[in-house]
């Protein structure tokens, strides 16, 4: 009851001092623009301000605009730009419309195609999404102190840290793993394979054998925001948006070099870390290019380090060490003023070595060594002022290779090398613009049609041969936005009402195909408050790992899966591995959200959004977990169980698997002993019910000294439960352990001076029930504190050119939670809710030039 209480306690009051601010004059922003062309200019100050700024390339076509170098208020910049360009602007809703002095503000409205800012929520342009969206920026991560987008995200309600994370340590079970010290967006807990991740609009290869994407491949330099949406979006997108999308934009453009180092650590020992940041750029008539290099390397956090797991062996790695380079190039160039050419680049190189000691003096030490790339050009043709035609390429691999050495007592050595090694390549052509008009605005679409080919190659001496899979797939898809009412209409208790409608068809050869539509309105029924609702279907194609994964066979006593009732004696057959029959996850979800933003407090905007997802055939092993060990015990999972098979069919089982027979029953093998056979491949058996509510405020203020206030909060409410056979109750998932806790939280506050901002900044991480023991038992919640200092490179100051930032993470030094490990090789707390670093204290320096 305490943790509910505190759980409710922290989110009320971090809502309760956003909803009361006092009245506030529009902020100011520090921007450092240089001078260059106008259109690009425009998405520059569009980007930093998180405004839409809608023009056509005739409009700016020759135009140049002064430097911005300075604080500003949006209107400010805006004018300064504009000046003796011979435009003006129009505001509706919040969208900054740029016109020539005769043009007709509508005309402008038309050519959504040319927004500044592109929302991950529709593939139109300038479109609004009924879908709710977060926007991280680089400069609010660099503000909260944190140096890398895996930690960022971690910190959003929404988000999960189980899954493909470095945190992950022994003891946390199924897909919660660390193959590689990769990061892994994990939206509802759902998994990182139900997350769909791009950069800038684009697929990259999966990570390892768990279908995740490395957010941490990325150099947080060269990234200009990140853009999630919490909802299904495979209308649009495709397979894996089922959780929903997160959509990584670089910096479009940088004119100048900056170098940044970092120094940080853990107090309590270990986490040494040491990064070295490059950015170079610059732009030019039509064009402009960016190019960052970052490499990292941090010590490990052992068992001996923290005083919770001083009962295991003190080698056993609680977190990873890591050596990391990473680079990213993109570039755009006009060939024409109608045609444009643009390509991004990646490559990540990583080692992560692990250490799992076991009593006794074995020793497993596994040592991975990731690489991956992405390259991705893309051509853009504007046809006319309204219509425009793209076409654009993916191909990227991504290698885990992998050494593991099993080391015994008596000092003998084994070694087992594998290759989890992943392949993407994709070509898609896409086409947007207007249909007609409507008394309330243009009404426009998008569409495209394409081919994605994933490769999947798991390679180790264990196999008798390669695993060497691809699966293809072909898809088309349209969108489509229809204004209804306009705020220029005046109807009454109406002063915005859209329509949004999708549809995406895709085709598995050999597999299945997929129709997913999504719908979404959008009703205003006053400028001060959006009302947003969204329905759709989504899906996850099964990943090559569970479809062409080595079926194994196993041999037990019967009675250690259960069986009672049998003669002394008798086996069963167990069966574990991939199905190749697999059929894709299917979702229907719907979200309601709430968005007010009062003219008469300017600043402040409160959002809440209700959602549910019903999830099914979910591929799944029927007997998880404890449920091993009453498989034959389970008569409401009978379908996966086959009393007392033939001889003929259990040489079938044994045959299929590559390797013989493992016997665990004590005795030889006798068909006639066998009195059942279990199968525990993956199958698409489960279940899921989400349902929550996500919280968010925000207040933007300029003090009476000029100074910024920003004040933040969000928080979440997860309920997701789980059955594997429809006479069976459904399970909780949330609020159990290794699975997200019912209420997460984020709140806080950045004071902003010119350049130097400080912020403060409460995580709250609910508990959750162990049912690893009957009767459960409760894992306690955290709250942790984290301050930042930060002043930004200046041209003015003591040094021209040169910030620096202090950061501190989990301030009180707060240590997660008791939870009982299983094994004294495991450790004793949820680590893919909670951390064992602990207080974290890291300074950098930076020039610019």
């Amino acid at each position: 009851m305490s943790n509910k209480r505190s759980s409710a306690f922290f989110l009320a009051a971090s809502l309760w001092a956003l909803a009361v601010p006092a009245g506030a004059q529009e902020p100011r922003q520090e921007l450092h623009l240089p001078a260059q062309g106008l259109s690009d200019a425009l998405r520059a100050l569009g980007s930093a301000a998180r405004r839409e700024i809608i023009f056509t390339s005739d409009a700016v076509a020759g135009k140049s605009a002064a430097a911005l170098d300075g604080a500003y208020t949006f209107k400010e910049a805006l004018d300064t730009l504009l000046a003796g360009s011979g435009l003006s602007t129009v505001e509706r809703d919040g969208t900054v419309l740029v016109v020539g002095r005769s043009q007709a503000p509508q005309a402008a409205a038309q050519h959504g195609e040319d927004a500044a800012i592109l929302v991950t929520g529709s593939r139109i342009r300038g479109a609004p999404p009924a879908s709710p969206v977060t926007v991280l920026t680089s400069r609010e991560i660099a503000q909260a102190g944190q140096t890398d987008l895996g930690e960022a995200v971690r910190t959003l309600p929404q988000s999960f840290g189980g899954g493909q994370n470095p945190g992950v340590a022994p003891g946390a079970p199924g897909s919660n793993n660390n193959q590689n010290s990769g990061s892994s967006i994990n939206l509802r807990g759902l998994g990182p394979d139900a997350t769909l991740t791009l950069l800038n609009g684009h697929r990259l290869a999966y990570g390892s054998f768990t279908q995740a994407i490395d957010v941490n491949a990325i150099p947080l330099a060269a990234v200009e925001r990140i853009e999630i949406v919490a909802d299904g979006a495979s209308a649009l997108y495709g397979s894996d948006a089922v959780g929903g999308v997160a959509n990584i934009i670089l910096r479009k453009d940088y004119d100048g070099a900056s170098a940044t180092a970092r120094l940080g650590s853990a107090t309590d020992g270990g986490n040494t870390q040491r990064q070295y940041s490059l950015v170079a750029g610059t732009t030019w008539n039509g064009g402009g290019v960016m190019a960052t290099y970052d490499f990292e390397r941090d010590t490990a956090i052992t068992a001996r380090q923290r005083s919770y797991t001083q009962y295991m062996p003190g080698n056993t790695t609680l977190l990873p060490a890591v050596k990391r380079h990473s680079a990213v190039l993109s570039l755009h160039h006009a060939l024409s003023p109608d045609l444009t050419f643009s390509i991004d680049g990646l490559y990540n190189w990583r080692r992560a070595p692990t250490v799992l000691q076991v009593p006794g003096g074995s020793r497993y030490t596994t040592e991975p060594t990731n690489q991956s790339f992405a390259i991705a050009p893309s051509l853009s043709f504007q046809a006319t002022p309204s219509l425009t035609f793209a076409i654009s390429g993916v191909y990227g691999e991504d290698r885990t290779d992998t050494r593991q050495f099993t080391t015994t007592a008596a000092g003998a050595v084994s070694a087992y090398p594998y290759c989890y090694c992943n392949m993407v390549k994709s070509l898609e052509a896409t086409s947007q613009g207007d249909l007609f008009d409507l008394p309330a605005g243009t009404v426009r679409f998008a569409g495209g049609a394409g081919y994605r080919d994933n490769g999947y190659l798991n390679r180790s001496t264990s196999l008798p041969e390669p695993i060497d899979v691809h699966q293809d797939s072909y898809y088309g898809f349209g969108e489509i936005y229809v204004p209804l009412i306009s705020p220029a209409q005046a109807v009454a208790a109406i002063h915005r009402l859209s329509l949004t409608g999708a549809l995406r068809y895709e085709k598995y050869p050999g597999i299945d195909d997929v129709l997913t539509p999504k719908l979404g309105v959008i009703y205003a029924p006053s400028p001060d408050l959006d009302l947003k609702a969204s329905w759709g279907k989504s899906f996850k194609a099964a990943t090559l790992y569970q479809q062409y994964q080595p079926q194994y066979a196993f041999l037990y006593d019967a009675t250690t899966l259960g069986g009672s009732g049998y003669p002394a004696g008798a086996t069963a057959l167990f069966t574990n591995g991939g199905n190749r029959a697999l059929k894709p996850e299917r979702a229907t979800s719907w979200s309601a959200t709430l968005v007010a933003h009062p003219r008469a407090v300017s600043g402040l905007r409160l959002e809440a959004s209700y959602f549910e997802i019903a999830y099914r055939d979910r591929v799944a092993q029927p007997f998880q977990g404890t449920d091993f060990y009453n498989a034959l015990g389970r008569l409401t999972l009978d379908d996966f169980v086959d009393p007392y098979p033939d001889a003929e069919q259990q040489a079938a089982l044994i045959a299929a698997s590559p390797v013989p027979l493992f016997n665990y029953s004590g005795q030889a093998y006798d068909p006639d002993a066998v009195v059942a056979a279990v199968y525990n491949s993956f199958f698409n058996v489960a279940r899921q019910k989400i349902r929550g509510v996500d919280l968010m405020a925000r207040y933007d203020a300029e003090l009476d000294s000029g100074d910024k206030l920003s004040l933040t909060g969000s928080a979440s409410w997860l309920q997701s439960r789980q059955r594997l056979d429809p006479s069976l109750p459904f399970t909780d998932l949330a609020g159990t352990i290794f699975n997200p806790p019912h209420w997460r939280g984020r709140g806080g506050a950045t004071w902003t001076r010119g350049p130097l901002s400080a912020s403060a900044f409460a995580n709250h991480i609910g508990g959750v029930d162990d049912t690893r023991n009957s009767p459960a038992v409760r894992v306690g919640s955290q709250t942790t504190f984290d301050l930042a200092l930060v002043y930004r490179p200046s041209p003015e100051g003591l040094v021209q050119g040169v910030g620096f930032a202090l950061a501190v993470r989990n301030l009180f030094n707060d240590k997660p939670a008791y939870a009982r490990a299983v094994a004294d090789y495991y450790v004793s707390y949820d680590s893919t809710n909670q951390s064992a670093i602990g207080r974290f204290i890291s300074i950098s320096l930076t020039k610019e030039w």
